[in-house]
């Protein structure tokens, strides 16, 4: 299976690795940069063209930007792939495109859409839902039936209450 990787951290790269997936290219628009050994591109439609990918990683933290690429990757047919080394319980469910980085939780009863990106160690308790192209930083936590819209994004180290409602296109601050 052929990857691409559109947006990159070291942690998306370490899961990679512990995956074993192989990656034949990454995303990246700074045309000054080196990432590993990997082939960089500078579009998404670079991309395509020059590596056919059979899935994408969309690890992009930038909440308007992901539907963006998404819908350029759809529009070729190309699906999400979830990279999943946190923990979520059998009775959540996700949509397609779930990066869920280590030492993540995500608890009984919880429903997560489309290309959603949960950082280390970020806590997600019971009957939580989550937008699509929602991140959630690193060690955030979301308490019960707290209802997250589309596009947002909730900062590092954040603690959101239980029975809150947050709308689409949200930015929560680090450490609120």
């Amino acid at each position: 299976m052929k990857i691409i990787l559109a947006g990159y951290s070291s942690e998306l790269i370490s899961m990679i690795k512990k995956c074993d997936l192989k990656v034949c290219g990454i995303v990246e628009p700074n045309k000054n940069v080196k990432i590993f050994n990997y082939d960089v591109f500078y579009s998404d439609e670079e991309a395509i063209e020059n590596i056919l990918p059979d899935r994408v990683i969309i690890g992009i933290d930038d909440i308007n930007r992901k539907e963006i690429v998404h819908s350029i990757y759809m529009k070729n047919k190309i699906r999400s792939l979830d990279l999943i080394l946190g923990n979520i319980s059998k009775s959540s469910n996700y949509d397609s495109g779930l990066i869920l980085q280590q030492n993540s939780i995500v608890s009984d009863n919880c429903k997560i859409g489309k290309n959603v990106k949960i950082n280390i160690s970020a806590t997600i308790m019971h009957d939580v839902i989550i937008g699509d192209y929602s991140v959630i930083a690193p060690s955030a936590t979301i308490l019960g039936r707290v209802k997250i819209g589309k596009k947002v994004y909730v900062g590092a180290n954040s603690t959101i209450l239980p029975d809150v409602k947050i709308d689409n296109n949200v930015t929560i601050g680090a450490g609120s």
